[in-house]
């Protein structure tokens, strides 16, 4: 079990190399993990996640077809070897530590929540539909918060950031996906 702590009052745990998460928090600084769940008024939860690589599709134009479990330990616990793309894939923890790794154009792997977490999506009418958990909204909200990260990374090469969370955002959109901070569309030449 690993446990990293960011201030005296929290500690995130993991046991493996990925699987459950178990985080503790009242106050983490903004732009990690801890902040986001923490918003949901969680102090201590379990979920299952696993630590997805992205960032590879910009330079290989795929998705990288592996897992971190599956990479080579390498001296620093935060950085792996991929053999398959040959590239050092970096983890990634906060959100400052992702936007810098994109921009240098790495690899990167983020925790997200196994889609056995979400709720269940019924076609037609259940007779007794099963009621959504809070930490099944929670997963869902993690889970599209990190959907919306992979998307802003598409656009790492934008000359624009989001001025509230920092992470790129094409000229057309109006709004940021992750924070929904508003800041209009960039005006064209005409």
């Amino acid at each position: 079990m690993i446990a990293d702590a960011k201030t005296p009052n929290q500690a995130v745990h993991r046991s493996g190399r990925s699987g459950r998460i178990q985080i503790a928090s009242h106050s983490r600084p903004p732009g990690d993990l801890g902040s986001f769940v923490g918003k949901c008024r969680v102090t201590i939860e379990t979920m299952n996640t696993e630590r997805t690589i992205r960032n590879c599709e910009r330079t290989f134009r795929k998705v990288c077809p592996r897992s971190w479990d599956d990479l080579e330990s390498t001296d620093d616990n935060s950085v792996r070897y991929c053999s398959h793309c040959e590239r050092n894939v970096f983890y990634c923890t906060t959100d400052e530590e992702t936007i810098n790794h994109a921009i240098a154009g790495h690899c990167i792997a983020r925790e997200i929540p196994t889609t056995n977490e979400l709720p269940l999506v019924f076609l037609g009418t259940p007779k007794n539909p099963p009621k959504i958990t809070p930490e099944q909204i929670k997963a869902q909200e993690w889970y599209a918060r990190e959907n919306a990260i992979d998307d802003s990374l598409k656009n790492v090469d934008s000359s624009r950031a989001c001025p509230k969370c920092n992470f790129p955002a094409p000229p057309w959109r109006t709004s940021c996906r992750i924070c929904n901070f508003e800041f209009g569309r960039v005006p064209t030449a005409t």
